[in-house]
């Protein structure tokens, strides 16, 4: 739904710490790889995350019936947060998402775009063709072959080694 947010010019807004933006500044791989930091982007310039438990109504039962435990919450209801923030923000966080929209979409916006491209003949031409070609060369390259060798030791040296195909992630 993110990306169908971005592609409708919506500005999206998390509120979970699990989810993370693919050919994003959060991968851990940018870290690894100094090839890989110009082709991130950046998701604090196109999107809002919020920590979904300073959000949360809580309730309890008193008597038989349900009550709001904490009505003057300390920081508001996510609305009142969205509606007060700045012209300035919303319009650079649109900004952002249209950039954001090439990155994650397959075809180039254009007019002559048939309805199912793929059976027309054309290819892949857009940003997240191009991010996922660049991420798979860095991979081709060896970005995380030195990662993946030290789990993979430590993979054999375990007591419990072949116990669990899942257990090795690389």
């Amino acid at each position: 739904r993110m990306y169908d947010a971005l592609h409708a010019g919506c500005i999206p807004v998390i509120l979970s710490k699990d989810f993370v933006w693919p050919f994003s500044s959060e991968f851990d791989i940018e870290k690894e790889s100094p090839t890989a930091t110009s082709s991130y982007i950046q998701p604090d310039d196109f999107s809002i995350r919020l920590n979904a438990t300073d959000y949360m109504v809580l309730r309890y039962i008193d008597n038989g019936r349900c009550k709001e435990q904490n009505e003057t919450h300390p920081i508001g209801d996510i609305q009142s947060f969205l509606e007060g923030l700045p012209k300035e923000i919303i319009q650079r966080l649109r900004e952002g998402g249209r950039r954001a929209s090439d990155t994650y979409a397959y075809f180039k916006r254009r007019k002559d775009l048939p309805a199912f491209p793929l059976r027309e003949g054309v290819l892949p031409d857009g940003g997240a063709a191009h991010a996922l070609v660049a991420a798979l060369a860095e991979r081709a390259n060896g970005a995380l072959w030195g990662d993946c060798e030290a789990e993979l030791k430590t993979f054999k040296n375990s007591p419990t080694k072949g116990d669990s195909v899942r257990r090795f992630k690389c």
